[in-house]
């Protein structure tokens, strides 16, 4: 809508999304994705964070998950699943 200023909403400072860390692809992977992950731990007082995956999903199963569980295996133990992986691992954005 030109002309038009929509609501502006802050969100306290201990709910902002800050940089998470970021871990970089294998120098020669082959198919290289880019997994944005939204880590949550409700037990922690960390502000929250979003990290950044490069995986070479070359040699991965076809679903997000397959990328996830490689991740998890070999390059960040601390990504885990609350209950049911298919339902409740963390997602990555598109």
């Amino acid at each position: 809508m030109p002309g038009k200023t929509l609501a502006q909403f802050r969100l306290p400072s201990n709910a902002r999304v800050q940089r998470g860390q970021t871990f970089p692809a294998p120098l020669r992977a082959d198919t290289v994705n880019r997994f944005v992950v939204y880590p949550y731990d409700p037990e922690s007082n960390d502000k929250p964070r979003i990290d950044t995956y490069q995986l070479d999903v070359s040699g991965t199963g076809p679903m997000v998950l397959d990328a996830l569980i490689q991740i998890k295996d070999e390059i960040d133990s601390t990504l885990t699943s609350g209950g049911p992986a298919e339902r409740e691992f963390v997602a990555p954005a598109p």
